[in-house]
């Protein structure tokens, strides 16, 4: 992250973008963790518009259905920490529905990673109005209809945690 302040957008994007999207597939799980956790610094540093217009993007294409469910996984946990510098509008627009889509995936911990995340944006007020009202329904979906317990019971705090 000291290394993308430093140097700008434009030198993070040519040279130290593409490393950084791969520490997020990486195989070892202490390394995706590691680039989670670094995302914050980097997302704060350039900006609620850079993050929407160009990363964002770059980390929502490691969320797909083609990929492996821990890299669903590590691309749920980056987008709780790219929403930190984004409006309640940008969350709405861009990452609601990746978690609503994410609630309906096969794989339970996606599912209960989703409500998780939930939770989180519930706390640092990213969830309002237009979210809450895509989010409640598939939440209410889990609750009455996951085969999971874990999954319904996370489901259920994040009903509670909704505005």
């Amino acid at each position: 992250p000291i290394l993308g302040q430093q140097f700008g957008t434009d030198l993070f994007q040519s040279k130290l973008e593409g490393l950084f999207l791969g520490f997020l597939g990486d195989s070892v799980n202490a390394v995706r963790v590691a680039a989670v956790e670094n995302l914050e610094p980097i997302v704060k540093a350039f900006g609620p518009q850079w993050t929407t217009d160009h990363f964002l993007p770059r980390v929502l294409e490691q969320n797909t259905a083609t990929q492996g469910y821990l890299n669903r996984l590590t691309a749920l946990h980056a987008l709780s920490k790219v929403a930190t510098v984004m409006t309640p509008e940008q969350v709405a627009k861009h990452i609601t529905p990746v978690l609503v889509d994410a609630m309906k995936d096969k794989v339970p911990n996606v599912k209960f990673c989703s409500c998780k995340i939930i939770q989180e944006l519930a706390g640092i007020q990213k969830l309002q109005a237009p979210s809450v009202t895509i989010i409640k329904p598939a939440l209410s979906d889990l609750r009455a209809q996951d085969s999971d317990p874990d999954v319904q019971m996370e489901a259920r705090k994040a009903a509670e945690v909704l505005p």
